[in-house]
C-alpha cells in the first residue's frame, strides 16, 4: 500500500465487532497499519488491553436495542460475531444478533459491512454451524448489503480448527476418525487471510465472495502434512463409518483443549466437503495466498513461544512441591497480564476437560454441591500471582501455595508455576499415578493458551 493511500485512508474510520477474537486480534493491527482509524466495539470495552490509537466502544448484541451510537462516523465495520462457543441454541443467538446489528447499522448509516463466514457447498443440507454462517450472511447482505467472506479453514497459532489439528497429530500416533477425513477443503493462512480482508474494505458489497488457499486437501492428507512440519512421523488414520458427530466431538475433547461446543459445531461442519466454487476475493485484491505446507510452517513459527519445558518434583514428609519451568522465545513477554492469563485459563480448563461436571464457583471447585478445592484470592503484582491453598475434599491440610511467576534469563522470559507445601489427601502412590499428572498437563495446558492467545 502506498503513502498516499495510507494517508487517504485516515480519514476513514472502520470499526471491528469480535475484535477480541482470534480474527479480530490480528485484523486490528493489520487495519492500523493501513492506515485506517480502528474503532473495537464490544459488550465489555473496559476489558480490552488498551491499544494506543485505538478507540474502544460499548456495543453489545446482547441488548434488544444496541446503542447505534456506537456506530456513528464509521465508513466499514467488520462483522466477527459468532455464538457457537456459547453451547446449545447458538443458531437462534446468532440470528438475532444479525437481525440487531441490521438496525443499528441502518440507523447510524453504515456505507459497508463485511461479515466473514465459512465455505459451505451448495444445493445440500448443512450442519448446524455452517447453516447459521450462511443464515447470518444472508441476514446481513438483505439488510445492509454486507460483503459476505465465505472463507476456509483459517491456519494460524491459536485458531480452533488448527490447534485442534496440532494436538491430534502430536498425541495419536494412531487415529480411530470418522469418515470426514476423506472430505475435502482449502484452508488458508492467517496473514493471507487478514491482508485480503483488509483490502475488502474497498471491495463493493451486497454478495458472497470466496476466501480459499489454492491446495485442495483431505483433511487426512492436512494431518499427515502437518505430522511431517512438526518431525513426526506419519500417523496411521483409520476412518470408521461409525462415530457421530456428537461421539466424535466428545471424543475429540478428550484429546484436544479445544472446548466441548466448539468441537462439536466444528466436527458437524467437517463432513461437508469446504471448497471454493464463487468469485475468489484474492483475485480481486491482486493477492496470491501461500499454500497449505507454508502455512502450516508459519502457524509452528508463530505457536512456537515456548521454546522448553522442564519441571522438578519432591516430597517433604507428607507435602508435595511440583515446579515447572517454561523457557519463552526471546521475543515473548511476561507481565502481570500474562501470569492473570494463565490463572483464567487453568480454572477455564478444569471445567472443560471435565465436561462441566466439575465447575468453579469464585475460587471454589466444586463436584456437584461437594467442594473439591479451596483456593485463596489471587495475590498480583507485577511480576508475581500466588494463591494459597485453602481446604477441600482433595486438600488433606490447608497450608500450600500455586503460585506463577516471570524470571527473567539471557535467552528470553520464563515462566515459573509452582505447587509449593501441597497436602493431598490421596495416598502418596495414588497422587503420584492420578492428581499429580492431572495437574502437570492442566498448567502446561494452560500456560501454552495463555502464552499463544
Amino acid at each position: 500500500m502506498t503513502d498516499s493511500q495510507t494517508s487517504s485512508n485516515a480519514a476513514r474510520t472502520v470499526a471491528v465487532t469480535g475484535a477480541t477474537g482470534f480474527v479480530g486480534r490480528a485484523l486490528v493491527p493489520r487495519l492500523m497499519e493501513a492506515g485506517y482509524a480502528v474503532r473495537r466495539l464490544g459488550r465489555h470495552p473496559e476489558t480490552f488491553n488498551r491499544v494506543e490509537g485505538v478507540e474502544d466502544r460499548r456495543f453489545d448484541l446482547d441488548d434488544e436495542r444496541p446503542d447505534a451510537a456506537a456506530l456513528v462516523g464509521v465508513d466499514t465495520v467488520f462483522y466477527l460475531v459468532h455464538a457457537m462457543g456459547g453451547g446449545g441454541g447458538f443458531a437462534a443467538r446468532d440470528r438475532a444478533y444479525a437481525q440487531r446489528f441490521v438496525g443499528a447499522a441502518r440507523t447510524a448509516g453504515i456505507r459497508h459491512v463485511i461479515y466473514l463466514g465459512g465455505l459451505y457447498p451448495k444445493g445440500t443440507a448443512l450442519s448446524q454451524h455452517l447453516a447459521s454462517r450462511r443464515e447470518v450472511g444472508d441476514i446481513l447482505r438483505r439488510g445492509c448489503g454486507a460483503l459476505h467472506v465465505r472463507a476456509g479453514i483459517i491456519l494460524g497459532a491459536g485458531s480452533a480448527s488448527f490447534e485442534m489439528m496440532c494436538d491430534l497429530v502430536r498425541r495419536l500416533p494412531v487415529m480411530v476418525t470418522p469418515r470426514w477425513v476423506g472430505n475435502r477443503c482449502q484452508a488458508v493462512e492467517l496473514t493471507d487471510a487478514i491482508a485480503a480482508l483488509v483490502r475488502a474494505v474497498d471491495v463493493p458489497g451486497n454478495r458472497e465472495i470466496d476466501l480459499a488457499g489454492p491446495d485442495v486437501l483431505t483433511y487426512r492428507e492436512m494431518l499427515q502434512r502437518m505430522a511431517l512440519a512438526m518431525g513426526l512421523r506419519r500417523r496411521l488414520i483409520i476412518g470408521v463409518p461409525v462415530l457421530t458427530p456428537r461421539l466424535s466431538a466428545r471424543w475429540l475433547r478428550f484429546v484436544t483443549s479445544v472446548p466441548l461446543p466448539v468441537a462439536h459445531a466444528l466436527v458437524e461442519s467437517l463432513r461437508h466437503d469446504a471448497l471454493a466454487d464463487g468469485p475468489d476475493l484474492f483475485a480481486e485484491v491482486s493477492l496470491v495466498p501461500c499454500g497449505f505446507d507454508e502455512a502450516v510452517r508459519r502457524a509452528l513459527a508463530d505457536r512456537a513461544h515456548i521454546v522448553h519445558v522442564a519441571y522438578t518434583a519432591f516430597w517433604d514428609g507428607r507435602r508435595f512441591h511440583l515446579t515447572q519451568r517454561f523457557q519463552l522465545s526471546a521475543t515473548a513477554r511476561c507481565d502481570s497480564r500474562l501470569l492473570g492469563r494463565i490463572d483464567e485459563e487453568l480454572r477455564q480448563l478444569t471445567s472443560r476437560l471435565a465436561l462441566g461436571v466439575l465447575r468453579w464457583h469464585g475460587d471454589e471447585l466444586r463436584l456437584a454441591g461437594w467442594s473439591l478445592l479451596r483456593l485463596g484470592s489471587p495475590v498480583l503484582d507485577a511480576a508475581t500471582l500466588q494463591r494459597t491453598i485453602d481446604g477441600g475434599w482433595l486438600v488433606a491440610a490447608p497450608g500450600g501455595v500455586l503460585s506463577f511467576s516471570c524470571q527473567p534469563s539471557s535467552a528470553g522470559p520464563v515462566i515459573e508455576a509452582r505447587l509449593s507445601g501441597y497436602s493431598p489427601r490421596l495416598p502418596r502412590v495414588a497422587y503420584v499415578l492420578v492428581q499429580g499428572p492431572v495437574h502437570r498437563t492442566l498448567v502446561t495446558s494452560a500456560v501454552r493458551r495463555a502464552v499463544d492467545s
